[in-house]
């Protein structure tokens, strides 16, 4: 804070009416609290003592205990009282309060402790104590102010002031008349905030009073009132006062005190106060049953406990989640805890980020809403979420609570993977590849193999980038056509659409043209004599091998026959579920990756030559992507498809043989396989947020799911089969006023957090592995400790533990965890393709993506998209309260297409395109799915 906001007082002028009180040259700052805020048992019930009449009471912030003033009769000397909400209420008793009457209370919600006014015939005091573990005694911590006139009504709340708490009260100037004192909590800084000519007197501290108004420091602006005592004082720092004849006013601040203005309905019968949480205020009328919950902002009024009739005003814990209230018959009177049914009260949102009023609604109701945007990046929705100005060159603070999604570091996992792999493939793989063409030239030319010689020649010059011969030419033509050279000996047309550069190889040159050489060296066909040679040279075998093991740890085994013997794992699909077509199909030179997902996938269509037991759908040509989410264990993704097994009835068997199989990936250690277990853990996971319907939680977490999965198969886009299914400003200030940090959440996910870090740490050894990513090794290392991270926090939220201001902290700067080491390890592969500067960070492209999966029996190509990232406002539980807190997570889409679709191609079918029928019920109900987005696009 600049020194022009340190508010330093070294002497305070007192009135006749004051007695000297304490004052600090430098007051201490406050600590914003971080306690679980319990939840008092509802139904409890505790009687006062005989003729006891209460006159008020304040529940602890944590709300293990409920402490109320009783006299004996009116006029009477005022004692206090602790329930413990289990035993008879008992006296709370303090040496300094011996021979004094107690006149108000109101517990501190920094540090729970208890400030108390009380009377003898010399005057009042307000003292500030904190209670004993026994909860039956106190021990002062200081005085805090003392006057020979009468104190009425302390009030306090969750707000600083120049980083120090303040406390209000009533001080009688005049028999039956008041005007609202302020002061810190340790004594300083006392000053009028109404008096009955509207100007400060000696009551109001000197240092405050020699300010001059205009300066950039002024002095504490006074509203001139009769009489004035206040009520409440809420989370955002509004003031709640009674006025003359019981009128209700309310008084803002933001730099210094606004104008009062009156609260319709105000009366002596009635009072308004402010719970903790911040979006509903309390509306209590004498003789009428129950209470109101106003939020006038969105027009909403609920009454509470409207079959009861409370003789005093009830107060509600600060979770928001019960009240107590007092009960008489006229006789006798009894105190009760009861439920506050709404869920919104329990909701502790900071003013300046409240949802509109339907969207409010709907967040009660469902727990999340999710959002369409047109953000490139899932962490670009966390860079704008709103910070307030405190001005003067202040930075502010973020006052949205914010949401750690676990889809925001998917994206950090598939960058990692994406580097990882792709700087091998740029800077290992492909002269592994220019090698391999090499040593064929060679066994070419020594054999006099004019067939083998021109591959080897068209193939070096496709991974130059040079498509000016006749196999270039059908190349770039990209249609279906038999070869020139000819590449394979069964004189079947080659698919040159399969050849265009997709995924991560299209940003690149060197990359694409790596693609298309791959392409063509993968339809290689042999004729026995000339595998024989080329089996038979050792040369040509060992750069064969030095190929196929650069990327060996991130492939699953392949199900087709190979050409050469290159230690390759086989499928671990049993060979009775391998279709008959791949036993006769022309063996490949590299082994194509297979992976159970894979599998999945392709067992959910149409196939031949397959066991009873295998997975085969009769009639079914495409697959979805609940398919294989079903497949991985998920309930949920089975009760989504019920129509499709309906309409299938083998799809059930299917899934049923996938199911099984899935539940090997418990114990994965392989990186493809533990990619399936992350997968497994969100689609299988049926605990729910307390706050969000299963329904919704579980649809968000099958996307969230799926939309990871594309970023792996996006990378993996060249090395991996594809299935195919078969027929069959500045401001003057008084002092600063600073709310609550918004305490944010994580993805409650503690299990997929922990998986995350498992995968990043098996990056890590990878590229430690390898010599040309060993610079990316720490930095995996790193990320998985942060992952890591989140996962204890994601648990310690779970169990309602407080998590440090160093954990909120981490939290609140999510956007930067993620962008951080995205950018990092986006930067390393873009600087090995495009051969940039080490110290250039380039700009990402989009994080939308498509990758091809399935063909069917038609030709058609089945695809797994990820489109802009969704706004997401998730209601999720944080230390006994809600949290609304915002974040961003993936969308997913399924497309088809007559082949297929490279990303550019994708983001031009965006704006038309819609997410698959089971996702969207997560977007919150009012316009169509399309005028939604057209919405959102026009803003």
């Amino acid at each position: 804070m600049p020194p022009a906001l340190r508010v330093a007082l070294a002497t305070v002028v007192l009135s006749a009416i004051t007695t000297a009180h304490a004052v600090a040259a430098d007051p201490p700052s406050i600590h914003w609290p971080l306690w679980i805020m319990h939840t008092p048992p509802v139904g409890a019930e505790a009687a006062l003592g005989a003729g006891e009449t209460l006159f008020q009471m304040d529940v602890d912030p944590r709300g293990g205990y409920l402490v109320f003033g009783v006299r004996a009769a009116a006029g009477t000397t005022g004692a206090l009282r602790l329930w413990d909400f289990k035993t008879a209420p008992a006296p709370l008793r303090a040496a300094e309060l011996d021979g004094r009457s107690v006149e108000s209370l109101a517990f501190s919600p920094f540090d729970a402790s208890l400030f108390v006014a009380s009377r003898d015939g010399a005057g009042t005091r307000i003292d500030r104590f904190t209670i004993e573990p026994d909860g039956r005694a106190m021990r002062k911590v200081a005085t805090v102010f003392t006057s020979p006139h009468r104190i009425e009504r302390l009030v306090t709340g969750l707000v600083a002031y120049d980083q120090c708490e303040r406390l209000y009260f009533g001080l009688e100037t005049i028999h039956g008349r008041f005007q609202i004192m302020s002061v810190r909590g340790d004594g300083t800084g006392a000053y009028e905030v109404t008096s009955p000519g509207g100007t400060a007197t000696a009551l109001t501290d000197a240092a405050f009073r020699a300010r001059q108004a205009g300066a950039e420091e002024e002095p504490p602006k006074v509203v001139r009132a009769t009489s004035a005592v206040p009520l409440s004082l809420a989370p955002d720092g509004t003031l709640i006062w009674r006025a003359p004849a019981g009128a209700l006013m309310e008084q803002t601040y933001a730099v210094n005190w606004g104008q009062a203005t009156a609260i319709p309905g105000g009366s002596a019968d009635v009072d308004e106060v402010a719970p903790a949480n911040g979006y509903f205020r309390e509306r209590w009328t004498k003789g009428r049953p129950g209470f109101e919950l106003l939020n006038r902002k969105h027009g909403r009024t609920e009454r509470v406990a409207g079959d009861v009739t409370f003789a005093s005003r009830p107060v509600v814990a600060f979770s928001g989640r019960a009240f107590i209230g007092e009960l008489s018959d006229g006789t006798t009177s009894k105190l009760r805890t009861f439920a506050l049914p709404s869920r919104a009260a329990a909701v502790r949102v900071h003013p300046g980020a409240l949802p509109t009023k339907e969207a409010m609604q709907l967040l009660e109701r469902d727990g999340i809403l999710l959002t369409p945007t047109e953000d490139k990046q899932i962490y670009d929705r966390y860079d704008r979420l709103a910070y307030l100005d405190l001005g003067c060159g202040e930075h502010g603070g973020i006052y949205n609570s914010v949401f750690a999604s676990i889809d925001g570091f998917f994206e950090v996992l598939n960058a990692g993977f994406e580097a990882v792999f792709m700087v091998a493939e740029q800077k290992v793989s492909r002269p592994a590849l220019a090698a391999v063409i090499k040593e064929l030239a060679r066994v070419g030319a020594a054999q006099g193999n004019k067939r083998l010689t021109a591959i080897a020649s068209t193939a070096a010059a496709v991974l130059t980038g040079n498509l000016e011969g006749p196999e270039g030419a059908l190349i770039r033509a990209g249609q279906s056509a038999p070869s020139t050279l000819p590449i394979n000996v069964d004189g079947q047309p080659i698919g040159y659409g399969d050849f265009v550069p997709r995924g991560p190889y299209a940003v690149s040159k060197p990359l694409s043209n790596y693609f298309r050489a791959f392409k063509l060296m993968s339809s290689l066909q042999l004729a026995r004599a000339e595998q024989r040679a080329l089996a038979g040279d050792a040369a040509f075998m060992a750069a064969l091998r030095r190929w196929v093991d650069v990327q060996r740890p991130f492939l699953a085994g392949t199900r087709h026959p190979t050409l050469f013997d290159v230690g390759v794992r086989a499928t671990d699909v049993p060979s009775e579920c391998i279709p008959a077509r791949f036993r006769a199909t022309a063996p490949l030179l590299f082994p194509l990756a297979w992976s159970m997902d894979s599998e999945i996938l392709e067992g959910s269509v149409a196939r031949d030559g397959v066991g009873p037991s295998c997975g085969a759908v009769p009639g079914r040509s495409l697959p979805t992507g609940l398919d294989l989410l079903a497949g991985l264990g998920s309930p949920k993704a089975s009760a989504l498809q019920a129509a499709e097994y309906e309409a299938y009835p083998a799809l059930a068997t299917s899934r049923d043989a996938a199911t099984h199989r899935a539940a090997v990936l418990a114990k994965a250690t392989t990186f493809i396989d533990s990619y399936l277990r992350l997968m497994q853990l969100l689609a299988t996971d049926t605990k729910t947020p307390e706050a969000v319907t299963a329904d919704r939680w579980q649809r968000r977490l099958l996307q969230s799911a799926l939309g990871t999965w594309v970023g792996l198969r996006h990378t993996l886009v060249l090395v991996s089969e594809r299935g195919s299914a078969e027929c069959g400003g500045e401001a003057h200030q008084f002092e600063l006023l600073q709310e609550e940090p918004a305490r944010g959440a994580v993805d409650p996910l503690p299990e997929a957090w922990n998986q995350v870090g498992a995968l990043l740490e098996l990056l890590a050894k990878h590229a430690r592995a390898q010599a040309v990513s060993k610079g990316l090794a720490a930095q995996l290392h790193e990320q998985a400790g942060v992952a890591r991270a989140f996962g204890r926090m994601a648990d310690e939220q779970m169990r309602q533990v407080p998590l440090t201001a160093t954990e909120y902290e981490m939290i609140e700067g999510f956007g930067g965890a993620v962008e951080h080491p995205y950018l990092l390890f986006k930067s390393a592969l873009s600087r090995v393709a495009q051969g940039g500067d080490e110290g250039n960070i380039p700009v990402p492209e989009p994080m939308t993506k498509i990758v091809d999966i399935q063909r069917g029996p038609g030709g058609e190509v089945w695809h797994a998209a990820v489109g802009h990232p969704w706004e997401a406002l998730v209601l999720l539980g944080d230390r006994g309260v809600l949290v609304p807190a915002t974040g961003s997570v993936y969308s997913f889409y399924e497309v088809t297409a007559e082949a297929p679709l490279t990303d550019k191609a994708w983001r031009e079918r965006m704006p038309t395109a819609q997410p698959p029928a089971w996702v969207r019920p997560l977007l919150h109900d009012g316009p169509d799915w399309q005028a939604e987005k057209d919405h959102h696009h026009h803003q």
